[in-house]
Protein backbone atom coordinates (compact mmCIF):
# COMPACT_ATOMS: atom_id res chain seq x y z
CA UNK A 1 0.00 0.00 0.00
CA UNK A 2 1.43 3.52 -0.62
CA UNK A 3 1.47 5.59 1.80
CA UNK A 4 -1.01 8.00 1.30
CA UNK A 5 -3.65 4.98 1.94
CA UNK A 6 -1.77 3.80 5.10
CA UNK A 7 -2.14 7.47 6.49
CA UNK A 8 -5.77 7.05 5.65
CA UNK A 9 -6.36 3.91 7.12
CA UNK A 10 -4.71 4.89 10.43
CA UNK A 11 -6.67 8.14 10.10
CA UNK A 12 -9.77 5.54 9.86
CA UNK A 13 -8.41 3.67 12.73
CA UNK A 14 -8.80 6.81 15.43
CA UNK A 15 -12.06 7.72 14.09
CA UNK A 16 -13.49 4.22 14.48
CA UNK A 17 -12.00 4.40 18.32
CA UNK A 18 -13.40 7.98 19.11
CA UNK A 19 -15.16 8.03 22.54
CA UNK A 20 -18.85 9.36 22.66
CA UNK A 21 -18.91 13.15 23.35
CA UNK A 22 -20.42 13.93 26.60
CA UNK A 23 -20.37 17.41 29.05
CA UNK A 24 -17.84 15.61 31.01
CA UNK A 25 -15.38 14.83 28.64
CA UNK A 26 -15.30 18.24 26.55
CA UNK A 27 -12.92 21.05 27.57
CA UNK A 28 -13.91 23.27 30.23
CA UNK A 29 -13.76 26.54 28.00
CA UNK A 30 -16.09 24.78 25.20
CA UNK A 31 -18.52 23.50 27.81
CA UNK A 32 -18.77 26.82 29.48
CA UNK A 33 -20.28 27.57 26.00
CA UNK A 34 -23.17 25.23 26.03
CA UNK A 35 -24.14 24.09 30.00
CA UNK A 36 -24.71 26.97 32.81
CA UNK A 37 -23.50 27.38 35.85
CA UNK A 38 -26.40 26.10 37.26
CA UNK A 39 -25.80 22.97 34.97
CA UNK A 40 -28.56 23.94 32.25
CA UNK A 41 -27.80 23.46 29.25
CA UNK A 42 -28.22 26.23 26.10
CA UNK A 43 -29.87 25.24 23.15
CA UNK A 44 -29.62 26.98 20.01
CA UNK A 45 -32.99 26.81 17.48
CA UNK A 46 -32.66 28.31 14.08
CA UNK A 47 -36.31 29.09 11.81
CA UNK A 48 -36.04 27.44 8.47
CA UNK A 49 -37.75 30.91 6.95
CA UNK A 50 -36.07 33.90 6.61
CA UNK A 51 -35.37 35.94 9.95
CA UNK A 52 -35.72 39.27 8.36
CA UNK A 53 -39.05 38.04 6.94
CA UNK A 54 -40.98 39.72 9.69
CA UNK A 55 -44.03 37.42 9.10
CA UNK A 56 -41.84 34.17 9.19
CA UNK A 57 -40.63 35.63 12.23
CA UNK A 58 -43.80 36.36 13.98
CA UNK A 59 -44.12 32.53 13.00
CA UNK A 60 -41.35 30.81 14.79
CA UNK A 61 -41.73 32.91 18.26
CA UNK A 62 -45.26 31.56 18.41
CA UNK A 63 -44.17 28.07 17.86
CA UNK A 64 -40.93 28.58 20.53
CA UNK A 65 -43.79 29.91 22.92
CA UNK A 66 -45.68 27.43 22.64
CA UNK A 67 -43.22 25.07 24.28
CA UNK A 68 -41.93 27.70 26.65
CA UNK A 69 -43.71 31.13 26.89
CA UNK A 70 -40.61 32.68 28.71
CA UNK A 71 -38.44 32.02 25.68
CA UNK A 72 -35.40 34.18 25.52
CA UNK A 73 -32.53 34.82 23.34
CA UNK A 74 -30.82 36.74 20.33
Amino acid sequence: MDRDMMASLEQLKRWLGAKSVTPKNLPPGLRDLYVGKDGNYQIKISPTGDVWDFDALGHFLTDLRKVDPHVSGV
